[in-house]
C-alpha cells in the first residue's frame, strides 16, 4: 500500500465493545482487571476471523453511565445472499504519509447483529471500517467505509455486505500470447491486492467488495485498466491487458553449483506456467515479461543423496529473447 496503515480490531487505545437493544458501540473506556490464579474463572474462548492469525482474548466488555464522544454512527445491511447471522468489524486509522502508525494492533470482538451501530473516541482524521460475515459456502461477504472524524459525528449511513465478486487478470503480448507478469496486481483505493497465479498467466484476486473501482496494472510501463466491479456481487470478471510489445522468448537452463541436477523435480514457488513449459530435465520455455522472478523447485544435486529445495532469483532483460543458465542455491533467499 502506498499508505501505511495500524489496524485496529474492536479497542482503541483501551476501548471497549459494548452491545445492549442489538446495536454496538465503541468507547474509550481501560479493560477491566483480568483474575488469575487458583480458583479464577477460566476465560472464554476468542472466535476466530478467517483471514488472520492467531490473536489475543477479547478484553470483557465494560459499561458506564456517561458514554464517551460519538465519532460515527451507521447501520450494517445484509445484502442479498448473506444471511445475516453475524457480522464482525475492524478500524484502520489511515494516517497521512510519512505520519506512522497511530494505533496496535488488538484483539476482534465476537460476531455482532447486523443493525445500528455508534463508534466512540477516535482521534480526528481519516478511518477506514471494514465490514464482514462468512457465507454459509465459506466466503466472506466485505464492505468497507472511509470517514473523515471531524467536531461533528460522521454519518456512514447504510453499509451493505454483499457477496464478493472475484477478478481474473493478465498480461496478453501483441501477438496474442499470455506474458507471465508476477507484478501483477489491483489496486482499490490505496488498497493492494495481490492474486494467486494460474493457468494461461491468469492471476485470481478474490474477495473484492462488489461495485468497487479497481484499476489493475500491470508491472510493465505504462500498461493498467480501471473497471468498476459488479454491485451485485458473486460474480466472476476478466481483465486482459493489451501489451503492444512481444513477450520475451525464454530458454533457461537451471544448474545447482554450477552444474545440471541429478534429478529435478516440481516447481513449489513462482508462477503457473502453461503445461510443458517445465521439462523436468532442468529447462524451462515460457514467454515471460521483464522484471524479477523467484522460483523454488525441487532437485537432486549432482553428488548429493535426496530430493531438497532450491532457490533461483533473476531478472528476464528487456528483448526478444532470453536463453541463460540459472543459478539455484539451497539457500532460500531473503
Amino acid at each position: 500500500m502506498s499508505r501505511r496503515t495500524a489496524v485496529l480490531l474492536a479497542t482503541i487505545a483501551g476501548a471497549a465493545l459494548v452491545v445492549a437493544a442489538g446495536a454496538w458501540s465503541l468507547r474509550g473506556e481501560p479493560p477491566a482487571p483480568v483474575e488469575s490464579g487458583p480458583g479464577a474463572p477460566a476465560p472464554s474462548p476468542t472466535p476466530k476471523s478467517p483471514d488472520l492469525a492467531e490473536r489475543a482474548p477479547d478484553p470483557p466488555a465494560t459499561s458506564r453511565s456517561e458514554p464517551g464522544r460519538v465519532s460515527a454512527r451507521g447501520r450494517l445491511v445484509a445484502g442479498r445472499g448473506v444471511d445475516g447471522s453475524g457480522v464482525w468489524c475492524s478500524l484502520q486509522s489511515l494516517g497521512e504519509p510519512g505520519q506512522g502508525f497511530r494505533a496496535a494492533r488488538r484483539p476482534s470482538p465476537p460476531p455482532q447483529s447486523f443493525g445500528d451501530f455508534t463508534i466512540h473516541d477516535l482521534d480526528p482524521g481519516r478511518w477506514l471500517l471494514d465490514a464482514r460475515a462468512r457465507l454459509s459456502d465459506g466466503r466472506i461477504a466485505a464492505a468497507l467505509r472511509e470517514f473523515e472524524v471531524g467536531d461533528e459525528p460522521a454519518d456512514l449511513g447504510e453499509i451493505v455486505l454483499r457477496v464478493p465478486v472475484t477478478l481474473r487478470a493478465r498480461v496478453v503480448a501483441r501477438d496474442g500470447t499470455a506474458v507471465l507478469d508476477p507484478g501483477l496486481h489491483a489496486m482499490a483505493g490505496t488498497r493492494r491486492h495481490e492474486g494467486a497465479s494460474g493457468e494461461d498467466g491468469w492471476m485470481r484476486f478474490p474477495g473484492l467488495e462488489p461495485g468497487a473501482e479497481i484499476a489493475v496494472t500491470s508491472s510493465l510501463p505504462d500498461l493498467s485498466q480501471e473497471i468498476r466491479l459488479p454491485s451485485e456481487g458473486g460474480e466472476e470478471v476478466r481483465v486482459e491487458l493489451r501489451w503492444e510489445e512481444d513477450g520475451v522468448r525464454c530458454r533457461l537452463r537451471f544448474v545447482v553449483d554450477g552444474a545440471p541436477a541429478a534429478r529435478w523435480g516440481e516447481i513449489f514457488e513462482g508462477p503457473t506456467m502453461d503445461k510443458g513449459a517445465w521439462k523436468r530435465d532442468g529447462f524451462l520455455e515460457h514467454e515471460m515479461a521483464p522484471g524479477e522472478y523467484l522460483f523454488g523447485i525441487w532437485a537432486e544435486p549432482t553428488g548429493k543423496s535426496g530430493m531438497r529445495r532450491v532457490w533461483a532469483r533473476f531478472t528476464v532483460p528487456r528483448q526478444p529473447a532470453w536463453q541463460t543458465d540459472i543459478a539455484c542455491s539451497e539457500e532460500e533467499p531473503k
